[in-house]
């Protein structure tokens, strides 16, 4: 309750309190490096939007039903970045967009007719892809396993009749770089399928809905100062297609 009603008092008087803690948990995504450490575009946009405000985030990094589950029992204030989830508050603008990208063998696909191109085939993804995935794409047919990391390296050794991989083009740079398998570059060919925007999201409860408004407010007058163009542009990541009125 305590916690509650500061949290009021800062929505109401835009005033700053005492240090509060926030708790923001990202998924893990294994190689994903945007929310890694202190230093990071998320981490700065964050900051910049708390901080002023009496806040200190602490970052940790989960699976991501594990990183649910700590929003929706009070163990941590911050989600994300994800995919819009249910169950949870999602605010107004995303923080980032990722691009979702297939890589293929060339000999079984032809993407000229876009996603398409994977029906009749079979295919892998990370399974904290799979829900997204199948209700975006339902003729998709492959399964879902634990990992960026055995999912491109089922494709690569072909021990198993597997014609494509799917993942975020964050993910899967940072597999391929990581991966000591070996393969013939042009048995293979990267595609992208879409761009999705990816959110901070918050719990459903009165704590959660107010810092919703917060970053929402924060995002609004970052934008409105320049300062956000100068944090997406220090990253050298796009900004995503968000327009508050100043």
């Amino acid at each position: 309750m305590k916690r509650l009603i500061m949290l009021a008092t800062v929505l109401i008087l835009s005033s700053p309190v005492g240090a509060q803690p926030l708790v923001w948990v990202s998924p893990d995504w294994e190689a994903d490096e945007p929310a890694r450490s202190r230093k990071s575009l998320m981490f700065d946009i964050l900051n910049a939007i708390y901080e002023p405000l009496g806040y200190e985030i602490l970052y940790q990094q989960f699976p991501l039903k594990r990183a649910q589950k700590m929003l929706l029992d009070g163990e941590a204030q911050l989600l994300g970045a994800t995919p819009s989830l249910q169950d949870f508050a999602v605010p107004y603008y995303p923080i980032i967009n990722q691009s979702e990208l297939v890589m293929y063998r060339v000999a079984r696909i032809d993407l000229s007719d876009g996603v398409e191109g994977l029906q009749g085939l079979f295919g892998v993804w990370p399974a904290l892809k799979n829900d997204a995935l199948t209700r975006r794409y339902p003729f998709l047919e492959g399964m879902a396993v634990d990992s960026s990391a055995e999912a491109f390296s089922l494709l690569i050794s072909g021990t198993r009749p597997i014609d494509y991989y799917i993942d975020t083009s964050s993910r899967m740079a940072a597999t391929m770089e990581k991966s000591l398998n070996v393969y013939e570059p042009g048995d293979f060919a990267i595609g992208q399928l879409s761009v999705e925007p990816h959110y901070i999201l918050f719990a459903r409860t009165t704590e959660g809905v107010l810092l919703r408004k917060l970053f929402e407010n924060g995002i609004k007058t970052l934008y409105c100062s320049g300062d956000l163009v100068d944090i997406y542009d220090g990253w050298a990541t796009p900004m995503p297609d968000i327009s508050p009125s100043c």
